[in-house]
């Protein structure tokens, strides 16, 4: 049993340990957010790391109750004859290995999903919110069409131009510009924009990053990040 109770609390170590040295690290990556643009939200941050530590925490506590009573079984303070240390010896013991298996697909479930059991300040709850293109018109179609045609007189490293080409000098004609930011949403400079865009509530776009609504509007929603050199393009 005393390899039982090292074991146990050396998982529990690793685990307490492992959470708080991510929480650390998201923490920092807020702070270094916050005195870079002041005005941005850093609420996805913060609910990160609520979920994070949610997901922690029970392995953790049943971890500890399961070496208690392991350790006071070795010592002689609890009897291992009696009917309730046996019940809550493998009653405790059950629930610390069920969730040491469930907490990763918790952490991931609850990260991905944005659920958690403290309310968070960002937008819906929800850490990052998806890219929404509108759908295809005839408009679109007939763009795509002629890139297409465009890039199959062209071949090998000329294709790859074409592309870059037509990505960043879209015509005139074809888009028009129409931004619709909102106010507590971060865009850096160098961040080149055409067509129609909607940016929701903080949303950060970092500089070089690219956004071509050529073929129809694309919306993005509130708490997203863009990273820098990201091309996004609707075409």
């Amino acid at each position: 049993m005393r390899y039982s109770v090292a074991s146990t609390l050396l998982i529990v170590s690793t685990n307490i340990i492992v959470t708080a040295l991510i929480v650390f690290r998201l923490l920092r990556a807020r702070q270094n957010l916050t005195k870079l643009l002041p005005s941005a939200d850093v609420g996805v941050y913060t609910g990160v790391i609520a979920m994070l530590i949610e997901s922690a925490a029970p392995p953790a506590i049943f971890g500890i109750i399961v070496a208690a009573i392991t350790l006071g079984r070795v010592s002689g303070a609890l009897s291992n004859s009696s009917e309730g240390t046996v019940v809550c010896s493998v009653l405790f013991v059950g629930l610390f290995y069920s969730f040491c298996s469930l907490s990763p697909h918790m952490i991931i479930f609850r990260v991905t999903t944005g659920r958690s059991f403290t309310k968070l300040p960002s937008a819906k709850g929800v850490p990052t919110n998806p890219i929404q293109f509108a759908p295809r018109t005839a408009e679109s179609s007939f763009l795509q069409l002629t890139l297409n045609r465009n890039f199959s007189r062209s071949g090998g490293a000329d294709t790859e131009q074409g592309l870059k080409f037509s990505i960043s000098e879209p015509s005139q004609t074809q888009t028009r510009d129409k931004f619709t930011i909102h106010s507590k949403a971060v865009v850096c400079q160098d961040v080149e924009l055409k067509g129609d865009i909607t940016i929701g509530a903080g949303t950060i776009v970092h500089p070089k990053a690219t956004i071509f609504a050529i073929a129809g509007p694309i919306v993005i929603g509130a708490g997203c990040i863009i990273e820098e050199a990201t091309i996004i393009v609707n075409r």
